[in-house]
C-alpha cells in the first residue's frame, strides 16, 4: 500500500475554477485520484485535506472536503484578501499530493477596492467590475493611487492589442464645471 499511496500522490491532481476571483467570489477546489496508470479512480473512500499554502498574499476560506464517491473530492473556496497569486495543496490519507499545486488570484473589482486592500502605488492592475461570475472578462487598467486620495481608474483602448495608456496631464474631470 505505501507504493500505491507515492503513486497515487504523484498523480492525482488538484484543480481551482475559476481560477481568478474577487473578494467574496467562489470557486471549485477539485481533487481527482488517479491510479498509477494514470486512470480516473472510480470510487471514493479516502480522507482529502485541503490548505492554501504559497508565498502568495491572495487569501481565501475554504469549506469541508466532499467526497463524491467517484474518485473526486470538491471543497469551496471563499476569496476574502486581494493579493499576488497563491497555491492550495491536498494531502490523500495523510499523504501530500506531490503534483503541482494548484493556483488562484483574488483581484480587485475597481482600483478603489485595491486601493482599501493596501496596493498604494499607481500602476496597471487587473479589475473585473462584474466579478468572476459575471459575463465580463477581468482586464487591465491604470490605477492612479495617489492623487487626490487614489483610487482613480484610467482605461485604454488597446491599439495593435497592446495597452497604452494616455498620460495623466491635461485630463479633464467631468464632474467639474467649466
Amino acid at each position: 500500500t505505501q507504493v500505491m499511496s507515492l503513486s497515487l500522490s504523484s498523480v492525482s491532481v488538484v484543480s481551482v475554477s475559476p481560477s481568478q476571483l474577487t473578494p467574496t467570489d467562489t470557486a471549485t477546489v477539485t481533487v481527482t485520484l488517479r491510479d498509477v496508470g494514470g486512470n480516473q479512480m472510480a470510487t471514493g473512500g479516502k480522507t482529502v485535506t485541503l490548505a492554501l499554502s504559497g508565498a502568495g498574499t491572495s487569501s481565501g476560506t475554504l469549506s469541508a472536503v466532499t467526497d463524491n464517491n467517484d474518485g473526486t473530492y470538491t471543497a469551496t473556496l471563499t476569496a476574502t484578501t486581494i493579493g499576488s497569486t497563491n497555491s492550495i495543496i491536498a494531502s490523500v490519507n495523510g499523504t501530500p499530493l506531490t503534483s503541482a499545486p494548484s493556483t488562484f488570484t483574488v483581484i480587485g473589482r475597481s482600483c478603489q477596492q485595491d486601493l482599501t486592500a493596501g496596493f498604494n502605488t499607481d500602476g496597471v492592475y487587473t479589475i473585473d467590475p462584474d466579478g468572476a461570475a459575471g459575463g465580463t472578462a477581468s482586464f487591465n487598467v491604470y490605477c492612479d493611487q495617489t492623487s487626490d486620495g487614489g483610487g482613480w481608474m484610467l482605461a485604454s483602448i488597446p491599439r495593435n492589442s497592446t495597452a497604452v495608456f494616455a498620460e495623466t496631464a491635461g485630463l479633464v474631470d467631468p464632474t467639474v464645471a467649466g
